[in-house]
C-alpha cells in the first residue's frame, strides 16, 4: 500500500520496512504484551496513551524490565552495557520529550565525533580517504547489487575489512551474514518509495522534532546512561490503572499467551527476537562487554567516538565512553572506554583482551578492566527484511527481530503500529 507524504514525515525511511501487525488487534479490549524489553515498554506505553479504556497485560519472563538496555555503574564510572546513544529520529525525540526527559537528553560531543577503523595495522579516520580505499566504481556496483534485495552486506559495500567492522559494531557479525535492505533499506531502496524527494522529505522530517532538529549524523544520549529510559516508562506505565506488569512469567509461544490470558490470539504482541510458530527461530551471536579506564594524562588514544576492529585479536570495537557523552561518565583525570569482544574471537582467557588493548592503545595498566555484561545479539541474514515482508503472522509481532538493530527502530514501529490501530478503527 502507499503512504502518505505525513506518514514519511513522521517516520522517514522506516516507511520502507514492513509492520507485522494483526488487523484485528485494533479490536482487543484487552492486550497483552509479551516481553518487557524497550519495544514491550514503548508499546505498552503508547497504546495506554492512545487507547486509556483498555486493559494492557505486559508479561516479562526475567525479574527486571529493559531487556538488553541496562546501565552499568560503579562509584563513578559509568557505561550503557549495549544501547548508549541514539542517531536522529523525531519518534525517539518525541517519546523523550512526552516522557520530560528533555533536560536530560543530549546531542553528545561533537569535539568526539571522529570514528576510526582499525585497517592493515593503522587507525584510519572514517571519511573520504576510507571512501577511497574501496573505490567510486566499486561502490556504485556494489550499491546496484544490492538493490536487487536480500543481499549481503558484504555486496553491498566491496571491502571485506570495511564493511566486516561496520556490521560487527552494529550487529556482532561479519558482513556476508548480514542483510543489507535490514541495515541500509533507503540505501537498497527496499519497499516503498517516498511521494518526494529524498531533500525535501529531509526538510521535512527536520521540522517535525518536538524541539530543535539535531545536526546530521549526530547522536544523542541520556547524562545517567539508557537506563533512564527504562525507568521512566515503567515510571509512567505504573501510574496506568489499565497497565498490569507481570514479572518472571514466561510464555513460550502466543498460543500459551492467549490461552493463559484467555484471549484470542490476535490480542497478543510478541515482543520478542524469537517467533517459534512461524519457524522464525532466531539465531544470535554472544558478545562479552568490558569497562577499561585509563588516566586521561597518559591515555594516547585521540579523542573520538570509537574504533572498529574487524580482524587481528579477540577486541571487534571500542567505544569512547567518556569523550561522547554529555554526562560524566568517569572520574575526574579518568577516560572511560568500553570494549566489544565476540566469543567467536576469544579464548576466555582475559590476558588476550588485555594484551589486544595494549597492542590498540599502548596501555599496560588500566585503572579499570571489568567484564560489565553478556549480550546475545540477533543475527539478521541475507534476506531477513524480505523474509518479514512475506510473512503472515497470528498476532502482532514487534521488537529488536522484526524491526532492527536500533532504537530508532523499535521505537518508531510502535508509534507507526499504534498508529494503524487506530486508522483500522475508523
Amino acid at each position: 500500500m502507499a503512504h502518505s507524504i505525513d506518514s514519511w514525515v513522521r517516520h522517514g525511511v522506516e516507511m520502507r520496512k514492513p509492520l507485522l501487525i494483526h488487523p484485528n488487534l485494533s479490536d482487543a479490549q484487552r492486550i497483552i504484551v509479551i516481553g518487557g524489553g524497550l519495544s514491550g515498554l514503548t508499546f505498552a506505553l503508547r497504546c495506554a496513551e492512545k487507547f486509556p479504556e483498555r486493559t494492557i497485560d505486559l508479561v516479562e519472563s526475567s525479574p527486571r524490565l529493559g531487556g538488553v538496555i541496562e546501565t552499568w555503574s560503579e562509584d563513578e564510572w559509568r557505561c550503557d552495557v549495549s544501547v548508549n546513544a541514539s542517531r536522529p529520529h523525531p519518534a525517539v525525540w518525541r517519546l523523550i520529550h512526552d516522557l520530560g526527559l528533555d533536560d536530560e537528553w543530549h546531542v553528545t560531543n561533537d569535539y568526539a565525533s571522529n570514528r576510526w577503523v582499525h585497517f592493515n595495522g593503522q587507525r584510519v579516520k572514517v571519511g573520504p580517504a576510507l571512501a577511497m580505499k574501496i573505490g567510486i566504481f566499486r561502490t556504485i556496483r556494489g550499491v546496484r547489487n544490492a538493490r536487487k534485495g536480500g543481499r549481503p552486506v558484504s555486496e553491498l559495500i566491496p571491502n571485506t575489512s570495511i564493511a566486516d567492522a561496520l556490521t560487527l559494531g552494529i550487529v556482532n557479525d561479519i558482513s556476508i551474514n548480514v542483510d543489507a535492505d535490514t541495515l541500509f533499506p533507503g540505501l537498497t531502496r527496499f519497499g516503498h518509495e517516498p511521494p518526494v524527494s529524498r531533500s525535501k522529505l529531509r526538510r521535512l522530517v527536520n521540522d517535525s522534532y518536538p524541539s530543535k532538529a539535531p545536526p546530521r549524523r549526530s547522536m544523542a544520549s541520556l547524562d545517567g546512561g539508557m537506563e533512564q529510559l527504562i525507568d521512566s516508562i515503567v515510571a509512567r506505565l505504573e501510574e496506568s490503572p489499565k497497565v498490569k506488569i507481570h514479572l518472571n512469567s514466561r510464555m513460550r509461544n502466543p498460543e500459551e499467551a492467549a490461552s493463559n490470558f484467555q484471549v484470542p490470539i490476535h490480542s497478543v504482541v510478541w515482543a520478542t527476537p524469537n517467533f517459534p510458530d512461524l519457524g522464525f527461530k532466531k539465531e544470535r551471536t554472544k558478545i562479552r562487554i568490558f569497562a577499561w579506564g585509563e588516566l586521561a594524562k597518559s591515555s594516547i588514544a585521540p579523542i573520538g567516538y570509537g574504533m572498529l576492529i574487524p580482524t587481528g585479536g579477540p577486541v571487534s570495537g571500542i567505544l569512547h565512553e567518556s569523550d561522547i557523552h554529555h554526562g560524566s561518565r568517569a572520574p575526574e583525570g579518568q577516560r572511560l572506554f568500553r570494549i566489544m569482544v565476540p566469543e567467536n574471537r576469544w579464548n576466555g582467557e582475559l590476558n588476550q583482551i588485555h594484551a589486544h588493548m595494549n597492542d590498540l592503545h599502548g596501555q599496560k595498566n588500566p585503572t579499570i578492566f571489568k567484564e560489565i555484561a553478556e549480550r546475545e545479539i540477533p543475527r539478521y541474514l541475507p534476506g531477513h527484511l524480505q523474509k518479514l515482508n512475506d510473512l503472515q503472522v497470528p498476532c502482532t509481532w514487534i521488537g529488536w527481530g522484526a524491526s532492527g538493530p536500533s532504537i530508532t527502530h523499535v521505537v518508531d514501529e510502535v508509534e507507526r503500529i499504534v498508529e494503524r490501530m487506530a486508522d483500522y478503527r475508523i
